[in-house]
């Protein structure tokens, strides 16, 4: 009974061993390092210690949230970017810049309004400096008309301003010999009376000088042709029929050269004759056309033709033609006057009669 008893202590020591064995390896994820009851459970203690290398991977997580937290602050950095619109603001104002340009040259073309009259050395046409040409007087004079003097004697007015002025290329009166000078101012068409002047100077062989001013020129160019064609003398009486005695130095001067270079470019024709509007000039008038190349020619005779709805009577203009024959008598004739179309070829026939030849003044 002995035996039996210890055997089986024996058996429930082993079973209670093997159980044992096989209970530490599920629980210790429930004991703590040392809380085992059986001193050999103090070797799986380590056992738990694994479990470190568990939170290990616990704690790795948290690594790549840092990471993550990199990139989000990545993110902030592009929107500093962005306030970098500091640089754009910059073409912004460098348009500013060529806007203020445009402004210079808009100064530019009033300079050579100026210039020439702060160069008094400056040459207006070829032979008179700004200076010279600012020294003469400009008073304002007038052509006399010639027809209150003795009949068919040579006007001493006439002369006197032809003496006084000739060094300036200007003439009031033709050489004292035996040819007259016929001169025709216009200024616009009337009842195509020009054409029948002309049809009369073809007819009687004479010859004219028809001075112009830029309208004319511009209007009436089958007309001026045909004085040029016909060999007649076509001269300048400036743009606008100004009073150029009021005008400064470079009005005039643009006044003359308007219709020169208009003329020129157009008809092929050089002009070199020139009359001041309705006569009147003054000694730096005449300079100028002077230097501009023009001999300026003005008038011995002249009378009121110029009025279409107030023509002389042709009876009385034809004395007053004919009563003006002298050695070079200068005519002015305007050629809006029915009057003059209508008496012309007999003046020319009278004239004639008497010893006188038509030139053209040179």
């Amino acid at each position: 009974m002995k035996k039996i008893f210890f055997v089986s202590i024996l058996i429930l020591v082993l079973m209670y061993g093997c159980n044992l064995q096989q209970n530490t390896g599920g629980t210790s994820s429930q004991q703590t390092a040392g809380s085992s009851p059986v001193t050999g459970a103090t070797l799986p203690s380590t056992t738990p210690t694994q479990t470190t290398v568990t939170t290990q991977p616990s704690s790795a997580p948290t690594q790549p949230t840092t990471v993550t937290t990199q990139p989000s602050s990545a993110p902030t950095q592009p929107t500093t970017v962005p306030t970098e619109t500091t640089v754009t603001t910059q073409p912004v104002t460098v348009p500013t810049q060529p806007v203020t340009t445009p402004t210079q040259p808009v100064t530019t073309p009033t300079q050579p309004v100026t210039t020439p009259s702060q160069d008094a050395g400056e040459y207006i046409g070829t032979l008179y400096t700004r200076e010279q040409l600012e020294a003469m007087d400009n008073s304002h004079l007038g052509c006399p008309s010639g027809i209150n003097v003795p009949a068919n004697t040579r006007p001493g007015y006439s002369i006197e301003l032809d003496s006084r002025y000739k060094k300036y290329e200007a003439h009031f009166i033709g050489p004292d010999e035996n040819k007259i000078y016929l001169t025709f101012t216009l200024g616009y068409e009337h009842n195509n009376l020009t054409s029948s002047i002309l049809d009369t100077l073809k007819e009687k062989n004479a010859k004219g000088i028809f001075i112009i001013d830029l309208y004319y020129a511009r209007t009436y160019p089958d007309l001026v042709r045909r004085m040029i064609d016909e060999g007649h003398i076509v001269g300048n009486h400036s743009a606008n029929h100004h009073d150029l005695t009021t005008l400064s130095i470079d009005r005039v001067v643009a006044e003359i050269m308007n219709v020169h270079n208009y003329v020129l470019e157009n008809y092929n024709y050089k002009m070199t004759y020139f009359r001041p509007p309705s006569g009147y000039f003054s000694e730096r008038v005449l300079a100028i056309a002077q230097s501009l190349g023009y001999t300026t020619l003005q008038y011995s005779f002249a009378y009121v033709d110029w009025e279409v709805d107030n023509q002389p009577d042709p009876t009385s203009a034809l004395q007053k033609m004919t009563r003006s024959l002298y050695n070079g008598t200068i005519y002015q004739f305007h050629t809006v006057s029915s009057t003059n179309a209508q008496v012309l070829g007999t003046f020319i026939d009278t004239a004639r009669e008497k010893g006188f030849e038509f030139g053209l003044y040179e």
